[in-house]
């Protein structure tokens, strides 16, 4: 429910004056019941969304007042933080300060502060040495069952099984992963 508020939030504040873009949003959200089903059972990659939505919630200010005029190093640290959490944070954090940096370059020319600069990386670097305590070192051990685990999920080793591997795929893309709803095929 909070990565649906952050992407409401996020689709009002860019596109409140395109009303058919409103609309569509609108009605994302009220059928949005099935992506509650499906975020019981897949708690771990609702909150991914959620946290990679979060970064986007910066404003041009803030990230011109960090990372311009070097202010806001303690809230830059802050900002690093949830990369202790989260793989696809550290992704959609760079890529929304990057599209910034690009974005508003054009404007007012490509120097940073250095220093805010190197503390922003230095803080990531450092929070995501905890996913690599908490989980990375535990998947490699495991990386087989991994691959095992993820190629039955993609339709091109599906083909190679036989055509009921290929429904079985389908039938859980289309119905869910977990076995209540895949199960009735």
């Amino acid at each position: 429910m909070a990565a649906s508020l952050c992407w409401a939030k996020l689709l009002f504040r860019e596109a409140r004056s395109r009303l058919l873009v409103c609309l569509l949003g609108a009605a994302l959200l009220l059928s949005s019941r099935f992506w509650f089903d499906q975020a019981i059972q897949l708690k771990q990659y609702t909150f991914d969304v959620l946290m990679a939505l979060m970064p986007f919630l910066l404003t041009d200010v803030f990230l011109y007042r960090a990372f311009k005029e070097g202010k806001y190093k303690g809230r830059l640290i802050l900002l690093a933080l949830p990369c202790l959490l989260s793989y696809t944070y550290p992704f959609a954090l760079f890529a929304g300060a990057f599209g910034w940096y690009l974005f508003q370059s054009r404007k007012h020319g490509w120097r940073l502060q250095q220093s805010s600069a190197l503390v922003f990386v230095l803080a990531v670097a450092f929070f995501l040495t905890g996913i690599w305590f908490s989980d990375y070192q535990f998947n490699l051990k495991d990386c087989d069952d991994y691959f095992t685990y993820w190629r039955s999920c993609i339709l091109r080793y599906s083909f190679q099984e036989g055509i009921g591997s290929v429904l079985r795929l389908l039938a859980k893309f289309l119905w869910g992963w977990h076995g209540r709803k895949a199960g009735r095929w």
